[in-house]
């Protein structure tokens, strides 16, 4: 499977960079169009650390970023960045400039996309200099997987140790299979269960490992107890246990309410990621 449509937010703080960074690397690998949807009017840096690595994401050519900072229009600069990376990187795309309300307008686009890449909000930053919305908001209202990456970064590597949550349920099967493009071939992939296991009626664990190895991918089920712990802390632990670099898991939540949408585990997740989180609802 390949990505060919993938839209990114992003500012100019080093999260920013980092995720736009991370999407020149996937468009590379996938050969596919890049929007950059830009909603921050924030300054600072352009260079990103590259990712290599054994099964690592490809290197991206960039310029090197200028000693300082010109003070002049932010949104401009950004644009003129955004267009010199995907030249130098022989890649495709168009530039977004989203208003006040920035999750309409990135749902608007997202709906013709394959995959968002979105930054987990830094609570040390004033939400406003993040581009205003939570990335929740853009799962729920889009229909469409996001990958939510720390702000504290992400590692030289993306699907090549993945850690499944798995409950059975509707939001995991959509994130199982819209995280398949992004699991390498080569990837060691743990499908994890905690507690009661899958819910009233869905597949297990057993049958999502046989499901993937026939998608090429070899996997093992690990089920976890509880522990009177909360399951993101649980993922949480697991993935670091398998130095993860990428985890995969819905975005549980049944109220009709709109604070309550997601539940609990997809808060914890968003709140204390340490590592790439793909998330659908």
């Amino acid at each position: 499977m390949a990505l060919r449509d993938l839209l990114v937010s992003i500012d100019a703080s080093d999260a920013g960079n980092a995720r736009m960074g991370l999407a020149l690397r996937l468009a590379r690998r996938h050969g596919a169009r890049v929007i950059g949807d830009y909603v921050t009017p924030t300054v600072g840096s352009y260079a990103p650390p590259p990712l290599t690595g054994a099964g690592g994401l490809l290197e991206v050519v960039r310029p090197p970023a200028p000693a300082d900072e010109p003070a002049g229009d932010v949104a401009e600069i950004m644009e003129q960045r955004f267009s010199d990376d995907l030249r130098l990187n022989h890649l495709e795309g168009s530039w977004s400039l989203s208003g006040d309300d920035a999750v309409q307008d990135i749902c608007r686009q997202l709906r013709v996309c394959d995959l968002a890449i979105l930054g987990q909000v830094d609570p040390d930053r004033p939400l406003r200099d993040q581009g205003g919305f939570r990335p929740e908001d853009v799962i729920i209202d889009s229909g469409r997987p996001a990958l939510v990456v720390p702000y504290i970064g992400a590692g030289g590597t993306l699907g090549t140790r993945v850690l499944i949550g798995w409950d059975g349920s509707r939001e995991a099967s959509r994130a199982l299979h819209d995280a398949l493009p992004l699991i390498d071939p080569a990837a060691t992939v743990t499908v994890l269960t905690i507690g009661s296991g899958n819910g009233d009626a869905g597949p297990s664990a057993d049958m999502v490992v046989a499901h993937l190895g026939r998608h090429g991918l070899a996997a093992r089920a690990e089920h976890s107890p509880s522990l009177d712990l909360e399951v993101a802390d649980l993922i949480l632990s697991r993935a670091s246990d398998l130095a993860a670099d990428l985890i995969v898991s819905g975005a549980y939540g049944h109220s009709r309410l709109r604070e309550s949408l997601l539940g609990g585990a997809s808060r914890g997740l968003f709140g204390r990621m340490t590592a790439p989180v793909l998330m659908s609802h």
